[in-house]
């Protein structure tokens, strides 16, 4: 008979590349970095097993994996509202595989911090942030340990709470790092001054941009939308240029800065429309349909620019998306590099890992639709100033 078999991993070692090394004795096998199958008859198995370890332990020599805090999101704690707690709390329950969301933010600052509880065993401190905003925050069995000198990137958590009968935003410490002083010196070196035109909530702004577009020839960011009727270009097709025009919002504070840095405007006009492609079965759909019409075609490397630039998502989401395909067994990736994969048709189905990737696809936009519903409220200015 055969044996049929498959496989978990963790986050930094590809269990499949371990598991191809031993293809010469397998029936077959097929999965992505984080999941995997395979077939075996078994004559092989203690062989398989034997040299299985070794290809293992040599990727974490190669390799190591390092103990560190996955972070989930970058947020100003100014910004963490009862709105976007909501928003996490569609991703509950939290537990065993599925952590609780972990926050982020860099160069804060250390206003004050006080001895609270019973046995002052924890702290409330005070900080603020890069535009001097302070915020409130709670640091538990934080008595006697070191607290940041100067300024320091923060990891924290939120969630709601009720004090006096009124619901608040409570935020947690979880750790922090230092900021680097060849960094401070890298954001104090940033003094382009950059006009910025708001039509976000302008119902005439589709007449706005022909015009803008008449007379300036700007370059014009939009992802995820129709591009027949209005001309624009995705994140990696932007050139430098004086005038850019933001139609649609990028996914992340990340990647809106990757703009920035790339375009190097002096004048930024606002516009805002929300993507087509939004919501997590449309996501999941879209890239399947590419997918599938790329392999009729006889396509077998496909880029993940195309994929973000049609779902205005990020690389993160569109490789969680193509991950869950081919934990589906939709497809079987061959080779995921930073840019590109290499995809066959059909594959292995591994309903945990699909259920797992599916989550994290959920949580990961809607990180992206809390970032886009700030980012069409606050003053545009501090989301490049930031």
């Amino acid at each position: 008979g055969i044996m049929r078999g498959s496989a978990r991993s963790v986050e930094g070692l590809h269990i499949t590349e371990a598991i191809a090394t031993q293809k010469v004795i397998l029936n077959g096998f097929g999965g992505h970095p984080m999941a995997a199958g395979l077939a075996l008859v078994p004559n092989f198995f203690r062989q398989f097993q034997r040299e299985l370890d070794i290809a293992v332990e040599h990727q974490m020599l190669l390799h190591p994996i390092t103990n560190e805090l996955q972070i989930d999101m970058w947020q100003q704690p100014s910004q963490i509202d009862l709105s976007l707690l909501q928003s996490i709390d569609q991703l509950a329950p939290f537990g065993a595989g599925n952590p609780p969301i972990v926050m982020a933010v860099k160069n804060m600052r250390l206003l004050s911090a006080t001895p609270i509880g019973k046995t002052k065993e924890h702290l409330q401190l005070v900080v603020e942030d890069a535009q001097g905003q302070p915020s409130k925050i709670l640091w538990w069995q934080a008595a006697g340990l070191p607290q940041p000198e100067g300024l320091f990137d923060l990891a924290l958590s939120a969630r709601a709470s009720t004090y006096k009968g009124q619901p608040q935003v409570q935020l947690e410490w979880l750790d922090f790092r230092p900021v680097e002083a060849e960094t401070i010196l890298l954001n104090e070196k940033k003094t382009k001054i950059i006009q910025h035109f708001d039509y976000r909530k302008n119902s005439s702004r589709i007449m706005i941009l022909r015009d803008l577009i008449v007379e300036y020839q700007p370059e014009i960011f939009s992802e995820g939308l129709d591009r027949t009727s209005t001309p624009g270009k995705s994140r990696s097709e932007l050139n430098p240029a004086k005038i850019l025009v933001m139609r649609t919002l990028p996914p992340t504070q990340t990647i809106l800065d990757e703009i920035i840095n790339k375009v190097n405007p002096e004048i930024i006009y606002w516009f805002g429309d929300e993507p087509l492609e939004y919501e997590t079965e449309m996501i999941l759909k879209t890239v399947a349909q590419m997918i599938k019409n790329g392999l009729n075609d006889k396509l077998t490397i496909f880029n993940f620019d195309r994929f973000t630039a049609q779902t205005a998502t990020s690389l993160e989401i569109v490789k969680l998306v193509v991950r869950w395909l081919a934990a589906r067994g939709d497809i079987t990736i061959l080779e995921e590099t930073e840019k590109t994969v290499h995809i066959a048709s059909g594959g292995t189905a591994d309903q945990v890992t699909q259920k797992d990737l599916k989550k994290q696809i959920q949580k990961a936009i809607a990180e992206t639709q809390a970032y886009r519903r700030y980012a069409l409220r606050c003053d545009p200015s501090t989301l490049v100033n930031h």
